[in-house]
């Protein structure tokens, strides 16, 4: 006992010795002097993305101090009912912070189930309460299930005077005549989306509230809109004094047409007089879409656009053209005549019926040769034969980094990570490999796959990082699986020789 004691007090008169050292050691060590300006500092984190700013912010007091604007600038509650409740009470809880946020999305019910109304007045009356603090609100996003109430619009517009961009998405028939959201002046962007809904049509048609327009038209400084409001079933007349109207600025147009919708007719003079215009997509209510025939000079500065082959076929200046999403299944030879104008395309979307016919595919492949990223989606099943053949194909496109594929999913079609090193052993230049298999039986496998260099072995270049997600079982009931490893590629022509995994 008395030697336990001894060996304590030993002990501790170590410690407090060490710490005695260490401490006189701290007060003569000279005052670190800072390196760069806070400014620079500043002017730095705006070219980083958001996790290397908090990593950034991390380093000292004093450099959470100095960026912390910068961490609260955008705050993302697209997380869902529960989350998302939880989240924007934890950050009313500070409200000191509240004045560094610029940009505050709000997603209550984002991909959740059940809906719960509950949920969504909860994080209203939330939202009412901290605006009186959210004084350099610039956008806000609202994206739920029922209509937001006016009480929060009625807030955000006295408290904000910063609040130039509205972005609004619910789903609603009927829109209050004197809302408080058509009451915003000076907008910069506006969206406004009707999700469908799940009932039978309304016998009359209510109409589009006037105040809407008005809202629109007392923007003369608007520069992107966004219009979904086909599934609201609304009577949208009125919206033919929209499109007679010409905002100086506009560069993005988003806007979805239905049989009675009035941009049938006026969407190619409403382009026409908007050359400035950007980024377009016509989305397609119905499948059945008029054609339209656009003037010669019509969107010269076209860089994406998103919608059917019917419709791109029709535009006239596409030498610009960047970005391309398709949402049908084009035919083989319009789109054939279409893509040998799209020569300069770095990003191209697109569902194809049969995964047996490759004719579209060459065609892209001789004629956009500076492809960078590419998603097909195909209807039909893709065995690992047709896939070799698109992986040759895929070698045309020497700048092709990123390559999303979407089928559907046979038994005998292998295991994820054989497709991917299939593509890779022909296209040893890709970096980012998406999948997505898709089963008959209501459930879907998914796998994101990175190239990373690896710097600690030269004998192992690059290792592949994959996460893989799926159902364990054929079943409803089977529960799912979530699959990280990282394979080693050896870095020589075919890459599939390296079949070492290293496990985290």
């Amino acid at each position: 006992m008395a030697t336990r004691e001894k060996f304590a007090r030993s002990q501790l008169s170590l410690r407090r010795r060490i710490s005695a050292l260490w401490s006189s050691k701290i007060r003569n060590m000279p005052t670190a002097e800072p390196v760069l300006p806070t400014d620079v500092f500043r002017e730095i984190a705006n070219y980083l993305p958001r996790t290397d700013i908090l990593a950034l912010s991390s380093c000292s007091i004093e450099m959470r101090t100095l960026l912390l604007p910068d961490v609260y600038a955008a705050v993302s509650l697209l997380c869902g009912s529960s989350a998302c409740s939880s989240k924007l009470e934890l950050l009313s809880a500070s409200p000191h912070w509240l004045a560094y946020v610029k940009k505050l999305e709000i997603g209550p019910d984002w991909l959740s189930w059940p809906i719960d109304e509950l949920v969504e007045l909860r994080v209203a009356s939330t939202v009412v309460k901290i605006s009186p603090r959210l004084t350099n609100l610039e956008t806000f996003t609202w994206c739920g299930i029922y209509p937001l109430q006016e009480i929060v619009w009625r807030a955000l517009r006295t408290s904000c005077p910063k609040l130039k961009i509205l972005s609004y998405t619910a789903q609603t028939r009927q829109f209050e005549p004197d809302s408080e959201l058509f009451k915003f002046r000076n907008l910069l962007s506006f969206s406004l989306c009707v999700k469908e809904k799940a009932e039978a049509f309304p016998l009359i048609k209510p109409n589009l509230p006037p105040k809407f327009c008005d809202m629109l038209l007392h923007s003369p400084d608007l520069e992107h809109l966004n219009l979904q409001l086909c599934p609201s079933h609304n009577n949208l007349g009125s919206l033919s004094s929209l499109m007679q109207r010409t905002w100086d600025n506009l560069s993005a147009l988003q806007i979805e047409v239905c049989p009675d919708h009035p941009a049938r007719d006026l969407i190619a003079p409403f382009l026409a007089a908007h050359p400035l215009i950007t980024s377009l997509s016509i989305l397609p209510h119905v499948p059945d879409i008029l054609p339209l025939t656009f003037p010669p000079g019509t969107l010269p500065y076209l860089k994406f656009f998103s919608g059917i082959s019917q419709h791109l076929a029709a535009l006239p200046n596409l030498e610009h053209l960047r970005n391309l999403v398709l949402l049908d299944e084009p035919a083989r030879n319009p789109l054939a005549s279409t893509v040998g104008r799209l020569t300069f395309l770095t990003s191209l979307t697109i569902t194809l019926a049969d995964a047996g016919d490759m004719s579209l595919v060459f065609s892209i492949t001789s004629a956009c040769c500076l492809l960078e990223s590419l998603a097909i989606s195909y209807r039909t099943p893709c065995n690992m034969k047709q896939l070799k053949v698109i992986a040759v194909a895929l070698r045309e496109l020497p700048y092709l980094r990123e390559l999303s594929l979407t089928k559907t999913y046979r038994l005998s079609d292998g295991t994820m990570l054989a497709a991917v090193l299939l593509l890779l052993e022909q296209n040893t230049m890709l970096r980012e490999v998406h999948l997505i298999w898709v089963s008959t039986k209501e459930w879907k496998q998914s796998g994101d796959y990175t190239i990373t260099p690896r710097k600690d072995d030269p004998r192992v270049p690059y290792v592949l990082n994959a996460k893989e997600f799926g159902p364990s079982g054929l079943g409803r009931l089977g529960g799912s699986f979530v699959r990280r490893f990282r394979h080693a590629l050896d870095g020589s022509d075919r890459v599939s020789r390296g079949l070492a995994r290293i496990r985290r």
